[in-house]
């Protein structure tokens, strides 16, 4: 299970998650967005997706191509890039 960084508490966020490899983040002074972890096509490692989500549709904010080394690798640094977003 994911938990929500002490960073994205501070600011009020919440966490939903969608399925095992995606979370749907959320706050009253936040954009929704989503977060996903996968598995990389071929040979080990995970990817990340940041996806921000609007009434009229959905938004890639980052994606990284570098696998990270294991599962919980790739969600922290999916929390990171979605707080690159926030703070830019």
């Amino acid at each position: 299970m994911v938990s929500l960084p002490f960073w994205l508490q501070q600011r009020g966020g919440k966490l939903e998650s969608l399925d095992d490899h995606t979370i749907r983040l959320t706050g009253t002074k936040l954009p929704v967005c989503e977060l996903s972890v996968f598995p990389m096509p071929a040979g080990p490692g995970w990817r990340v997706a940041v996806d921000l989500i609007t009434p009229t549709g959905r938004q890639s904010l980052a994606r990284t191509e570098s696998p990270f080394e294991n599962e919980q690798a790739a969600w922290q640094a999916g929390f990171d890039l979605y707080r690159s977003r926030l703070d830019s």
